[in-house]
Order: C-alpha cells, then sequence, then structure tokens
C-alpha cells in the first residue's frame, strides 16, 4: 500500500473520499477534453459538478442537523443520477436534451414524452441495468408530501410509556441515526455516479481512470461493510 493511499484512508471520511475520487475524475477528463468540447463531455462536466455541489451542500446541512433538508437535496442528486444515465449513451438524447428551451417541455410532445421522469428511469435503467434509479420515498419530498415531512423532519422520542414518537422538528437537531443514514445515502449516490462513469468510459479506454477505479471499489468495500453494520443495529434495535 503507498503512502499517500494509506495517508487518505486515514485522514478521508469514505464520504470524502468518494467526492475526492470525482473531483479527480472531472480534473482527468477536463485535461484531456478535445477543443471546442463536445456536448457529451460539457454535459459530463455539468453532471458531475452539479453532483460534487450537492453532495458537499449535503454534507454541510448534515453538519448542521439540517437532516430533511440533506434528504431533499439526495432526492435531487439521485434524479440528476437516473438523467446523466439516460443521456450518455444516447446521442439523439443528448441533442435533445442540449438543445432544451424554456418552454420545450410543454410545448414538444416528443420532448416530454421522452424526458418524464418515468421515461428517464427507464432508459437508465435499460442502459446500466441498476435498481438505483427506481422511485423511492424521498422523491416525495419534492412534491411536499406530509408523510415525506414526518418522515424526513421528525426526530424520534420517547414517551414516559418507553413507546418511540416521531416528533416533528422545523429546526436543527442532532441525531446520531440520522446523520448515519444521510451520511450513507449521500455516499451511495456519488458512488452510484462513479460507477455509471466508469462503465461508460470502459466501452472506449479500460485504463482511463485505472488509480480512481482501485479507489472506487475500496470504498465500495468500506460502504458494504458500513450497510452490513447498520442493518445489523437497526435489526437489534427492531427488538427492543
Amino acid at each position: 500500500m503507498s503512502l499517500f493511499t494509506k495517508i487518505f484512508e486515514k485522514f478521508f471520511t469514505p464520504t470524502d473520499s468518494t467526492l475526492f475520487i470525482l473531483r479527480q475524475v472531472v480534473s482527468k477528463k477536463s485535461k484531456k477534453a478535445q477543443r471546442p468540447i463536445p456536448i457529451k463531455d460539457q454535459v459530463f462536466f455539468i453532471f458531475a459538478n452539479r453532483m460534487i455541489i450537492d453532495a458537499e451542500s449535503a454534507i454541510l446541512l448534515l453538519k448542521k442537523g439540517y437532516y430533511g433538508s440533506t434528504y431533499s437535496l439526495i432526492a435531487i442528486m439521485l434524479r440528476n443520477e437516473a438523467m446523466f444515465a439516460s443521456l450518455i449513451s444516447d446521442e439523439t438524447r443528448l441533442t435533445a436534451f442540449w438543445n432544451e428551451e424554456r418552454n420545450t417541455y410543454q410545448t414538444d410532445q416528443n420532448f416530454y414524452a421522452s424526458f418524464k421522469e418515468s421515461s428517464v428511469r427507464k432508459v437508465a435503467q435499460k442502459e446500466f441495468g441498476t435498481d438505483a434509479f427506481q422511485k423511492s420515498d424521498l422523491e416525495k419530498l419534492l412534491h411536499g408530501s406530509c408523510y415525506a415531512i414526518r418522515k424526513a423532519y421528525s426526530q424520534k422520542k420517547f414517551g414516559k410509556d418507553g413507546k418511540s414518537y416521531p416528533l416533528i422538528r422545523m429546526g436543527k437537531f442532532f441525531d446520531k441515526n440520522s446523520k448515519r443514514n444521510a451520511d450513507l445515502l449521500v455516499r451511495g449516490a456519488l458512488l452510484d455516479f462513479l460507477g455509471i462513469i466508469f462503465t461508460d468510459q470502459q466501452k472506449s479506454d479500460k485504463n482511463a481512470y485505472k488509480k480512481e477505479y482501485a479507489y472506487y471499489n475500496g470504498v465500495i468495500a468500506k460502504t458494504q461493510a458500513d450497510i452490513t453494520k447498520e442493518e445489523q443495529r437497526l435489526a437489534e434495535t427492531s427488538k427492543e
């Protein structure tokens, strides 16, 4: 193991590490990009940098104790991930996406049919064969669902009878379980996005991101271990 790898693993959290890997991929691609930059690469830079910005924002909110807002950002990240996955293997969709104007979605029926949420997910699943693009409860936050608000903005409290109940908190509060779960979701969204990049890149150059891919696999292993640990903890909690 190299000295850099030892430092990388010791001082970076797994989520920070995933962000670092994505930044490295963006940096490497920007140095090799053709001029003028092709549409596909411009779309890559838009979505990759948006994922970085949204992940950084989610992490800041998480540290402040604003868990509901963090979950809303994660929902947006998942939507961006699905859109990116639906675009990168289809030149026609790329061109249509790139040429969208203010009212295209409302006035062009073909565009509407191609880019509505269900169609985007369907194309993404066909291209990458993953469940990452399934609709989740997080999506409900983007529609003002009362159920989603209760779930995302609540802190678990215990009554005198020992039973737990959700207490909606519209300010910041600190809860280890909420922080841990949201952190795993941010990391998972970033890892899925990187997986899409690596899968697409290997079609043309398997060695383009060799070092980054090795780090990615390391974070994947760590994340799988964290998920297993979290599932065990939840199983034990449910028995109490």
